[in-house]
């Protein structure tokens, strides 16, 4: 049984100001992210806007994925905040490597970006707790004899 549509799918798209919040064309996308380096506010709020889900969901799967068992909130939020700072930082500059020619969206790069960005630390944390837990395992054999 198929569902009746009442009509042809449309992209829910919202104006703020000059620019569109919603789908974008990908020329849409390289304006913005032009807008964005060049320093406008607005062009930078339209695009957090449109990429902190992004973000979030990305670096809640690696969270949940390479720190099983973790309360990930606060840890969420202080990683999201890092990412747009690096997303923003030198006028745009981690943004503006983005090439719509290679075949990813924007939202595409910037998942990348943020596992990229994430999983450094992360697995760095990771490799120091293992450390510590070696290192705590071995006095306490040491201590046993």
């Amino acid at each position: 049984m198929q569902r009746k549509v009442a009509g042809p799918h449309r992209p829910i798209r919202r104006k703020i100001g000059p620019l569109v919040l919603g789908s974008m064309s990908t020329l849409e996308d390289i304006d913005l992210v032009r807008a964005c380096a060049g320093g406008e506010r607005r062009a930078q709020r339209v695009l957090m806007k449109r990429l902190i889900p992004v973000i979030r969901m990305q670096i809640s799967l690696l969270l949940r994925h390479m720190t099983p068992g973790r309360d990930i909130r606060q840890e969420l939020c202080d990683l999201q905040q890092d990412v747009l700072v690096e997303l923003l930082r030198a006028r745009a500059q981690e943004l503006r490597r983005w090439d719509p020619d290679v075949g990813l969206s924007l939202e595409g790069f910037v998942r990348l970006v943020t596992r990229r960005y994430v999983a450094r630390p992360v697995a760095a944390r990771g490799a120091r707790d293992r450390a510590k837990r070696m290192d705590r395992a071995a006095r306490a054999a040491t201590t046993d004899r």
